[in-house]
């Protein structure tokens, strides 16, 4: 049976939610069972609940340390500080040390560790360019052996090609005035900073959730980059599809004036299972019909589908 992780981590900054979600997928192509927030919960759903039972049930549990962490649960605020609280009343009952662990993501060890993590031995992976040679480290210690390259069933010199080839599409995407339209300067640096940080197999994703932002939702290029990010930070993979689908279903019935603010609902429903989604498109349009106007159909429609969106 697959060993499982529990990784715990502060919200804030909002990059340290991405390196989690690239821990995370790290780990289950490793073969662990991972236990992580943003793909666990839906709206709704009780937190103290998820995280006493995370925390316990788990194998081990890894602890995202940065300065904003560190405050958080030294001050026992917010999730991060009842976890602190699990985490200790484990302890005084007899878990086993090594079930925590405490990774650093940020800032110096004298900040960025919470008091009750300082005697911990911890894994330093403040440098972006040493995360696989870390990641294997942490991976032989969590008891799975040594762990696999970025490309695990790749031999060597075909990982290293294609890298290469990644790297040269994303700085043509980059570069070209239907992409990023980047300086050729800036369009250098760029494909190994998103490499550093995405997995070479959301390149199409990337791309496709830019062109998206930029035909269908009439995005500038700096926002549409933004949007782009955005969908990889906060989404799984292969949902694109339909969020799009429910963003030009909403964009052709006019619920919004903004395509920001069309986004901002497409991401709220896409959380929702298909029967729900046609509960909700069948009660606007039945509100509609009925002479409601936009604003009270929508919210007719919410809350027939059960979403808490205002």
């Amino acid at each position: 049976m697959a060993k499982s992780v529990f990784i715990s981590y502060s919200w804030e900054p909002e990059e340290t939610k991405a390196w989690a979600e690239k821990l995370g997928n790290a780990l289950k192509q490793t073969g662990f069972s991972v236990r992580l927030d943003c793909w666990d919960l839906r709206a709704g759903a009780d937190l103290l609940k998820y995280m006493e039972s995370a925390v316990r049930e788990s194998d081990f549990v890894l602890l995202i340390c940065t300065p904003e962490f560190a405050a958080k649960a030294n001050a026992g605020a917010g999730g991060v500080g009842y976890e602190k609280r699990i985490v200790c009343g484990e302890l005084y009952h007899g878990s086993p040390e090594e079930k925590f662990i405490p990774l650093l993501r940020a800032g110096d060890p004298a900040v960025a560790l919470p008091s009750y993590l300082k005697s911990k031995l911890y894994v330093d992976f403040r440098e972006n360019a040493e995360f696989e040679s870390k990641f294997r480290g942490l991976a032989s210690d969590l008891g799975s052996g040594p762990a696999p390259a970025r490309h695990p069933e790749i031999p060597w010199e075909d990982s290293v090609s294609k890298r290469l080839d990644s790297t040269k599409r994303l700085f043509e995407f980059a570069r070209s005035k239907s992409g990023l339209g980047m300086p050729k300067w800036r369009a250098q640096s760029w494909p190994e900073e998103w490499l550093d940080e995405w997995p070479a197999e959301r390149i199409d994703e990337f791309i496709g959730a830019y062109g998206f932002a930029r035909s269908t939702m009439k995005l500038g290029r700096e926002a549409a980059q933004d949007f782009a990010f955005f969908w990889l930070r906060e989404h799984n993979e292969n949902e694109f599809y339909r969020y799009a689908d429910i963003f030009e279903w909403l964009d052709s019935h006019r619920l919004r004036t903004s395509a920001a603010a069309t986004g901002r609902l497409a991401d709220e429903l896409i959380r929702l299972d298909d029967a729900e989604l046609q509960v909700f498109k069948k009660a606007y349009e039945t509100a509609r019909s009925m002479g409601r106007s936009r604003a009270q159909a929508e919210d007719y429609a919410l809350d027939e589908a059960e979403v808490d969106y205002r």
